[in-house]
């Protein structure tokens, strides 16, 4: 945990004791990094002066407010410490609030309107006076009280303050106090038809509730006077009420993030993001999803909370570099391999049987791996590697590469050839320029031959160059020989790898993400659907170590099915408590969704969905002893595996003998499995092998992919996939964005 040092804030006219503050958001959308902050200053303060602070929904608009996002508030706030003392509702006061607004129409504070709403806005605009700012008291009661009707009359009226039409700051030409809607309330159902804005709710409650301070954001400093004015009025009503002092703080802007909720939620009406728990989205679930830890973003948080009043633009690298600070320590460490263009390494003098070892690593973690003498590397890893180069396998040693064959050919070179000739590939490229400048020299001498000779030795040269160039670029498989003698200090690469063993390896999608937009400063006004990044989500097959089959194991509780476990927020019934430590990814035995681990020399990734050959994972071993691994795990994995091989396509590499000889002569392709990204138990039932789909954490450090991804993924997790945003946008249909003019 991090050692923090608020810096104290100078709060006026605080009492120790008797502050208290409120946190008031509109519950219309999940719990964003903005308002986390927001939450967090109120709290900060209130404990600062020993006082209280409240969390109160103002669902004053039926269009807008659900029930499924106070339930998020509820359940994602104390993820990051944040526990009000008391929580209340706006919609608690509708009865109390239509008294007060009846008596201020009787002292001709407020009255009732029909102008058309362009008009009205067209007026205020213009700093015009509507025809119905002079009527009759006794009028705007008549009207107020078809309003409350919901009648047809009624709905053509609204009520507003009476302020100063031509007053310099737009927000006090007499704004809206109350307007009629039409659509039932998610508490009160069809029982009020009017109902108050933010501007009349606002101060109303902080006087009720006895808020000693009212924190907000710069955003809302054009509407300050009018927040006091009405207050003002309210307190000539209720004499014991006393005012709130405004306190302003700047809001947080991360950049190439949409930030403003009609941005979100556009986004996922178009179908680009898959909802409110999308790693992409700056909302708690998402980046709780993306594998921030809530401690880093607490910490994170609180460096804001400063008395400075200057709104900047941060960065997302300083987050997630607290977050690895934190998580790094004790994530467990593993090894994978990149389906595509994957290179088999043959290991000469390597184990003929697999053998079970356990190496310690920095920080105290160990390894445990299976030793074998055909492994699986990376392409980008065999591209930087040369005959005759000492490289080093993690958790096994030093290895020294003596043969490699090209994809697209059958050219081999060997380590005893180079020998023979005496000579190194660079020596060997020395040689031969040195021979191409000498032809090029006594081709000169011969008249009507230079520009001709000249342009065909330049072709050769390149061509002998781009050949040179491209000699190990795409790799199909190398050999090696290990040496323990040789230390890994002085090895030109460490490199990754997972046994040739198709039927103990785990199939994952790592998935990727990148920001959802290009444009750095995403003011309100941003089109985000046309700035949105569609390489910002990338996903690759690749194969996991046999370790992780231990791993999911260890992080299951006995017996628990894994089959009902879906995305982040969508988990079986259960307690709080258990839901918290879901979320948190606790791996004391409530599951494995939400588990960080690192793949060695690939990042730290969090695991977001799981499927089973069976219900439960109660038939996996919790050692990598060989004999284990092939009577327990291999009848689990290996269905699935030769299931497919008649669909095995004919790019797919890395084709290999089943190990433990049962098939030989017979070619076992690792080919994808399926991944159901949700379903019910027997969608995850049906034969589906072993197979995790992990989220990264360093989402700022990977950079923009300028390509789209292939289609890699298997046809059942793709259409899952394709269904989550539909699915995201009913639940949020006829949800607005709506702005009170100015």
């Amino acid at each position: 945990m991090f050692k923090l040092a608020v810096m104290p804030i100078d709060l006026p006219n605080a009492v120790p004791g008797y502050v208290i503050t409120r946190f008031p958001p509109e519950p219309s959308w999940y719990l964003d990094i903005g308002h986390a902050k927001a939450a967090l200053v109120n709290q900060h303060m209130a404990e600062q002066l020993q006082g209280q602070w409240l969390l109160r929904f103002d669902d004053t608009n039926p269009k807008n407010c659900k029930q499924q996002c106070v339930d998020s508030y509820m359940q994602d706030m104390p993820l990051l410490g944040l526990n009000p003392s008391h929580v209340t509702y706006a919609s608690d006061y509708f009865e109390a609030m239509i008294d007060a607004a009846t008596q201020l129409i009787e002292q001709g504070f407020l009255y009732a309107d029909d102008t058309p709403v362009e008009e009205m806005r067209k007026q205020r605009l213009t700093k015009q006076a509507s025809a119905a700012h002079d009527r009759p008291a006794a009028d705007n009661v008549t009207s107020w009280k078809e309003m409350q009707t919901g009648s047809a009359v009624g709905q053509r009226f609204c009520l507003r303050f009476k302020l100063n039409p031509a007053a310099e700051n737009g927000c006090m030409r007499d704004p809206v106090a109350y307007r009629p809607i039409t659509e039932p309330h998610y508490r009160t159902g069809h029982q009020y038809h009017v109902y108050p804005t933010y501007d009349f709710a606002a101060p109303w409650c902080d006087a009720a509730e006895g808020v000693s301070h009212a924190l907000r954001t710069l955003e809302f400093r054009d509407r300050d006077e009018l927040y006091t004015t009405v207050q003002h009025e309210l307190l000539s009503l209720y004499p014991h009420w006393k005012p709130s002092t405004i306190w302003e703080f700047p809001r947080i802007h991360m950049a190439y993030t949409p930030q403003q909720k009609a941005q979100q939620k556009a986004l996922l009406a178009a179908g680009l993001v898959q909802g409110p728990n999308d790693p992409r989205l700056p909302t708690i679930r998402g980046l709780l999803r993306a594998g921030c830890h809530p401690e880093a973003l607490r910490a994170f948080l609180l460096e804001q909370v400063t008395p400075a009043r200057k709104e900047t633009y941060h960065s997302w690298d300083k987050l997630w570099t607290l977050n690895r600070r934190l998580l790094d320590p004790t994530a467990p460490r593993h090894m994978a391999v990149t389906d595509k263009g994957k290179v088999l390494l043959k290991v000469l003098n390597g184990p003929e049987q697999p053998q079970a070892a356990s190496v310690t690593l920095k920080q105290g973690h160990v390894a445990s791996v299976l030793r074998y003498k055909e492994v699986w590397i990376d392409q980008a890893d065999a591209k930087a590697m040369q005959v005759g180069d000492q490289v080093t396998l993690l958790a096994w040693g030093c290895v020294t590469i003596t043969a490699a064959a090209a994809a697209n050919g059958p050219a081999e070179v060997e380590q005893r050839e180079l020998q023979q000739a005496g000579a190194n590939p660079s020596q060997q490229q020395q040689q031969q320029g040195q021979q191409q400048t000498e032809a090029l020299q006594q081709q000169r001498q011969q008249p009507g031959t230079v520009q001709q000779s000249t342009n065909n030795t330049l072709a050769a040269q390149q061509q002998q160059a781009c050949k040179q160039q491209h000699l190990f670029a795409q790799t199909s498989s190398m050999a090696a020989v290990f040496d323990p003698s040789l230390s890994p200090k002085a090895s030109k690469l460490k490199v990754q790898w997972v046994p040739n063993l198709p039927h103990l390896l785990v199939p994952m999608n790592l998935i990727s993400f990148d920001h959802p937009v290009s444009r750095q400063r995403v003011s309100e006004d941003v089109d985000v659907v046309a700035c949105f990044n569609h390489h910002s989500r990338q996903q690759e097959l690749a194969w996991g170590d046999p370790s992780l089959l231990s791993f999911l194991k260890q992080q299951c509780s006995a017996g628990y099915s894994l089959a009902g476990i879906q995305n982040l927020g969508a988990c079986t019934p259960d307690s709080q408590a258990a839901a918290n430590q879901r979320i948190l990814g606790d791996r004391q035995g409530i599951g494995i969704i939400g588990a960080v681990i690192q793949l060695q020399r690939k990042g730290l990734y969090r695991l977001d969905q799981v499927a089973w050959e069976t219900e439960t994972a109660a038939g996996i071993t919790d050692s990598l002893d060989p004999a284990a691994l092939h009577t327990s795990q291999r009848h689990m994995l290996s269905g699935a595996i030769s299931n497919r091989e008649a669909a095995a396509s004919a790019t797919t590499a890395g084709a290999a003998a089943d190990a433990d000889g049962a098939n030989t002569g017979k070619q076992a392709l690792l080919q994808p499995l399926e991944v159901q990204a949700t379903g019910s138990e027997g969608d995850l039932g049906q034969g589906a092998a072993a197979a995790v789909v992990i989220e990264p954490l360093l989402v700022s450090s990977r950079q923009a992919v300028t390509k789209p991804a292939k289609a890699v993924a298997a046809a059942a997790c793709k259409a899952s996939l394709e269904q989550a945003p539909a699915a995201e946008a009913d639940a949020f249909a006829g949800c607005s964005h709506s702005k009170s003019p100015k």
